[in-house]
């Protein structure tokens, strides 16, 4: 199964994204999964994670390190995800399922942490994943907006609600729409540095193994030129 896409690869991750979320289902159906909350939440939060992996990760959906997690958690969620804090609260453990479930079908890839470590990471991220899910400091501009709108009395599903809460937001003095929209929703704080996909460490050779290197080349002989050693 494909798992690694760039970020042109929308349809192909798209399918993919979908088949290992199916797949991710039949596996929280088994016995092998009984430790895991409400299914249809785990699954759901599963396409959430996915969707981040290849928007903004690596791209590699079947590699995950504890940064990932942290990553995720602390910083895309907080300032990305609509979601109050209760509506959000399985997902600490469902990036934990998620991740044994990788691993129990061959797909955690080479590089990854250990499931072990992941849903350590988990678990020990999810009081301040709690908190920052709820401090709006740490809000992005949608995220900013909609929770503004939704503490107006705005439904934001609603077409006519949103148009109408666009237009008294904007209608406001510009120093009131600071305080609703933070420095960071603006671009204004730390910049984000995108993590590039993670590669094996290279081992050198020593002296020794560079010498019978030279020693075994083939000789090329060119027409014209003295005979050279390939390196």
């Amino acid at each position: 199964m494909r798992m690694v896409f760039g970020p042109d690869d929308d349809k192909a991750f798209e399918k993919a994204r979908d088949a290992l979320v199916e797949r991710f289902e039949g596996w929280l159906a088994g016995p092998g999964a009984s430790h895991v909350g409400d299914p249809d939440e785990a699954a759901s939060d599963a396409w959430v994670v996915l969707d981040w992996k290849w928007s903004y990760g690596d791209g590699v959906l079947g590699r995950w390190d504890t940064a990932d997690v942290a990553d995720f958690l602390l910083s895309w969620c907080p300032r990305k995800l609509s979601a109050s804090v209760e509506e959000a609260e399985s997902i600490p453990s469902s990036v934990a399922a998620f991740t044994a479930f990788l691993e129990t079908e061959g797909l955690l890839a080479p590089g990854s942490s250990s499931v072990t470590a992941l849903a350590e990471a988990a678990r020990d991220l999810t009081p301040r994943f709690r908190e920052a899910m709820g401090d709006t400091s740490k809000f992005g501009m949608a995220k900013s907006l909609s929770a503004a709108a939704a503490a107006a009395g705005f439904d934001m599903s609603d077409p006519d609600d949103v148009q109408q809460w666009m237009e008294e937001f904007n209608s406001r003095p510009e120093e009131e729409r600071h305080r609703i929209i933070p420095d960071s929703a603006l671009g204004l704080g730390a910049p984000r540095t995108p993590r590039m996909p993670q590669l094996p460490p290279v081992v050198l050779p020593d002296e020794d193994a560079v010498a019978a290197s030279k020693a075994e080349a083939p000789i090329l002989h060119l027409r014209g030129t003295p005979s050279r050693v390939a390196t």
